[in-house]
């Protein structure tokens, strides 16, 4: 049971990774942002953590697929090395999320968008793991 716990828990981090991405690029629009004040060697700093943060998360994905392709997967880790491998693609992804609302001209905020469509998509396992009783 607890192996299962933590292979959920491990399943969440491509998911959180990509969850967090546009939240790091807002924090990198602030700590630049004129409007803040003057530019600081902190704000400066805190700019350039945020945006390595932001370049990290589709990296974490990609290090997430490589850590879940063993010689002998679980039933669990096929569905999670491909949250994983989807992950790598969040900047682009999220890309589209913004200009496919602005096309289709709906006010919904982006990052409530990104959020609700990568908990979905994790859902969707936990979903499927009931009805089947399989992860596969």
């Amino acid at each position: 049971m607890a192996n299962t716990t933590a292979e959920k828990l491990r399943s969440m981090i491509p998911a959180a990774g990509a969850m967090a991405y546009p939240f790091l690029l807002d924090a990198f629009h602030l700590a630049v942002s004129p409007a803040a004040g003057p530019m600081s060697f902190g704000r400066l700093v805190l700019a350039a953590l945020c945006l390595l943060a932001a370049t990290a998360a589709p990296l974490l994905g990609l290090a997430c697929a490589s850590w879940m392709s063993k010689a002998a997967p679980s039933s669990f880790e096929p569905r999670a090395r491909r949250l994983a491998y989807l992950s790598i693609a969040a900047p682009p992804l999220f890309v589209l999320t913004g200009v496919g609302l602005g096309l289709l001209h709906i006010p919904v905020s982006d990052e409530l968008v990104w959020v609700a469509g990568w908990a979905a998509a994790w859902l969707y396992g936990e979903r499927h793991e009931r009805i089947t009783g399989s992860r596969a």
